[in-house]
């Protein structure tokens, strides 16, 4: 799993897109849990100010670059 740029969530958990699937590495278990799958490729993530949502941007390439959203569970 290539991870490319991650974001940290205010309880410490880690969130980052990896090829196609978005994950969480929980802060106090360490366990990796798949958020969303598939999503859009993107090279980064970052969490909303109010850690409800987290956003990446897509890779674009041959198509637009797109920012995408979605909550975190």
């Amino acid at each position: 799993m290539a991870v490319d740029d991650f974001a940290v969530g205010s309880d410490g958990s880690v969130y980052f897109p990896a090829a196609t699937t978005l994950y969480k590495a929980a802060a106090d278990t360490g366990m990796l849990t798949k958020i969303a799958d598939p999503i859009p490729g993107g090279p980064s993530a970052v969490v909303s100010r109010d850690g409800k949502y987290l956003y990446w941007s897509t890779r674009g390439g041959q198509a637009n670059q797109r920012l995408v959203r979605v909550a975190i569970p």
